[in-house]
């Protein structure tokens, strides 16, 4: 169960009951969203909307918005991968787009990270993926936000040797580098900030 909190007083739910997904809102109304919802994520923006994103055993993928008490759905589409090899979906907001992550398993020990960056202004989607994060240790890969750009840390294995690698997406940009490709200093001090001791 995901709960959102406008304010103090409305609370959303956001929850999965025998494989269907359902909303409650503030007034305890519940309404059914889908049937057949493998894995699901949400979270409300700063403009107290609601976003909601599944994957379904079908193998679609789902984005909505709720928004005055009305779900209405942005995009919808066709994963090339089974829904059972998907794994760790989340969201995360970056300035005026939402970020989507999730996992598809190759293998027992190795995942391709999946990133989809959907723009409210134009209703672009962009689809990126890093390949062959090695499954070493919980959790596959870690995502942390941070003014204009994402941090993904995940493992990779050359040969005996399993290292932690990060990766950096520009908001702005609209791509991924490798840390040795980037100036860190600006990108790590904005980080550093973030974090909560």
């Amino acid at each position: 169960m995901i709960i959102l909190n406008k304010d103090a007083n409305l609370a959303v739910s956001i929850f999965n009951k025998n494989n269907c997904l359902y909303i409650k809102n503030y007034t305890n109304k519940i309404e059914g969203i889908s049937n057949n919802v493998y894995l699901y994520s949400a979270l409300i923006d700063n403009y107290n909307d609601i976003h909601i994103c599944f994957i379904d055993l079908k193998n679609y993928f789902y984005y909505y918005t709720y928004t005055n008490n009305s779900l209405n759905l942005i995009s919808s589409f066709k994963l090339n991968v089974s829904s059972k090899k998907v794994s760790k979906l989340s969201m995360h907001l970056l300035n005026d787009s939402i970020n989507v992550f999730f996992s598809k398993s190759i293998n027992k020990h190795y995942h391709n990270i999946y990133h989809l960056n959907y723009s409210f202004y134009n209703n672009e989607l962009i689809e990126f993926d890093i390949k062959n994060a090695f499954k070493s240790r919980l959790p596959l890969y870690t995502i942390n936000v941070s003014n204009n750009h994402i941090i993904c840390s995940y493992y990779v294995k050359s040969k005996n040797k399993i290292d932690l690698e990060s990766m950096v997406y520009n908001d702005n940009k609209k791509d991924w580098s490798h840390f040795s490709n980037i100036k860190t200093s600006n990108i790590l001090f904005k980080y550093c900030d973030t974090i909560k001791y």
